[in-house]
């Protein structure tokens, strides 16, 4: 996980001062959720919770390796380590009087004192070796990370706020996902919806254009009786201009003649109600 934090800040720096770097100070650990994204929304933190998740998913084991350390981090070693001394020196208070046997006959203090004594002596023995041991583990720690001399819980609490703020990114992107999800799935839903509507709404033209009664095709006839009036009415303007009166009311009288004949036939004509005008 430190690697990938490091080559990622190296990545950020890239060829600055700050770049290429070996390593970094622990204390650089609480400071990557600073580094803010242009939407306001996410940090460095984020960026790396989501790459050791995609690419490196078996780094996230850590988290449970290092669950009660945050817990650990509370505690003053000082303190502690100075009570561990103070049991030893009162249980070997208690040994050397045993020891002394110069005691009342009635006196119960050897038979109480000597099995809890004995019972105790190991454990105490026990916590002092490992309070001693924790702090030869934290200077093994300090010069294995290049920090400087310092207590146990002071090395503890910056992994402790590393781990804090990597596991509150890990919430917010697993509840950044979860809202993605339901929208899509929202979205897939109102698709859906609609997809459906407007299949129903075809359906149900489908079955209103099978009940509507057929519309009778134009009949090409119309048509071609249509051209053929505005050819007769041309043709009349065109007379009107060359005949005179006479000759164009004689000329009349022959297509509704003709016309006439065509009727009786059975085909279509028309007919034009003429008089001759008076001298």
């Amino acid at each position: 996980v430190l690697q990938i934090v490091l080559a990622l800040g190296n990545y950020i720096n890239g060829s600055t001062k700050k770049g290429a770097a070996w390593g970094f100070k622990l204390s650089s650990l609480g400071k990557l959720k600073m580094l803010r994204a242009n939407d306001g929304k996410h940090n460095l933190m984020h960026f790396i919770v989501t790459t050791i998740r995609t690419r490196f998913p078996g780094a996230l084991k850590f988290l449970e390796d290092l669950e009660t350390l945050e817990s650990a981090s509370y505690n003053d070693t000082t303190f502690l380590a100075g009570e561990a001394l103070k049991l030893e020196s009162g249980v070997r208070r208690i040994g050397n009087e045993i020891e002394k046997k110069h005691f009342a006959a009635n006196d119960k203090f050897v038979d109480v004192m000597a099995s809890f004594h004995k019972s105790v002596v190991a454990d105490v023995k026990k916590l002092v070796e490992e309070s001693k041991k924790m702090k030869e583990v934290t200077l093994k720690l300090c010069k294995q990370y290049g920090e400087k001399k310092q207590r146990p819980e002071e090395l503890l609490q910056k992994f402790a706020v590393f781990i804090r703020d990597f596991n509150e990114a890990l919430r917010y992107i697993d509840k950044e996902e979860a809202n993605l999800q339901d929208k899509q799935r929202r979205q897939r839903g109102l698709e859906e919806q609609k997809r459906k509507r407007e299949a129903k709404r075809k359906q149900k033209e489908k079955k209103t254009e099978e009940k509507a009664p057929l519309t009778r095709p134009r009949d090409a006839s119309v048509d071609v009786r249509k051209k053929r009036n505005d050819k007769i009415v041309d043709m009349v303007v065109n007379d009107l201009t060359k005949l005179s009166a006479r000759d164009m009311l004689r000329k009349l009288k022959k297509k509704r003649h003709h016309t006439l004949k065509k009727n009786k036939k059975g085909k279509p004509g028309f007919e034009m109600n003429l008089q001759q005008p008076k001298n």
